[in-house]
């Protein structure tokens, strides 16, 4: 009765009340299962490294449990510990080899843990399961940078934008480019895109004027 009751309220998203129901069971036994119903509802109240110790209780168990790996490898990320979080995902590459997402998400991973060649080699191999993704090419553009090939970056970034226009972010990248290559026109127009995202009167719009003035200048010289 005490573990329906405590699926229940995970499934009625009654998550303080699962956790502690989750607790009761385990205090009787270590049972993998429940330490994934705890996980589940520790990550639903925002209690990440407690739900990442729960999914390694799970593992160790059984470590193939590919729900648990899943959750980890993304809380992990969250946590920002992508070494964490490669671990996890070099598991899940043996168990679903064919699936883009573990190999896109261990792209993002060696990003993060500066080994750019590795990432790009990594992105390069599931490009084609995400043709039209501005996530993907916002990676690439950045790992790129990472490696110093700032025309190519400028490129990933630029067809980034074009597919998601209204999204600050990938514009913020190509602005930046534009201006470490000396393209000060192009910098100053994507400054000025950037300032229609910003509150007018607001640190960064200012921040964003004062980059755009500064290309405009160095345009005309």
């Amino acid at each position: 009765f005490r573990v329906e009751q405590a699926r229940c309220m995970l499934s009625a998203q009654r998550f303080a009340e699962a956790k502690l129901a989750y607790d009761e069971l385990l205090r009787d036994e270590p049972d993998p299962a429940y330490f994934l119903g705890r996980g589940h509802a520790r990550m639903k109240l925002g209690d990440r490294a407690g739900a990442v110790a729960d999914y390694d209780e799970v593992l160790a168990r059984e470590p193939h449990h590919r729900i648990a790996l899943n959750n980890r490898a993304f809380l992990c990320s969250q946590l920002r510990e992508p070494a964490r979080a490669l671990e996890s995902l070099e598991t899940l590459i043996k168990l679903e080899p064919q699936a883009p997402v573990h190999r896109y998400d261990r792209a993002k991973a060696l990003f993060e843990l500066g080994r750019y060649e590795l990432s790009l080699a990594e992105l390069s191999r599931v490009r084609d399961a995400f043709p039209d993704s501005a996530t993907a090419l916002l990676l690439e553009g950045r790992i790129l940078r990472g490696l110093g090939r700032h025309a190519q970056a400028g490129q990933a970034f630029l067809r980034a934008v074009s597919l998601s226009p209204q999204d600050p972010v990938p514009l913020s990248f190509l602005a930046d480019t534009h201006r470490r290559l000396g393209q000060w026109t192009k910098a100053a127009q994507a400054y000025d895109r950037l300032l229609g995202f910003v509150k007018p009167g607001g640190s960064q719009a200012a921040k964003l004027r004062a980059l755009r003035d500064e290309a405009r200048r160095e345009a005309k010289r």
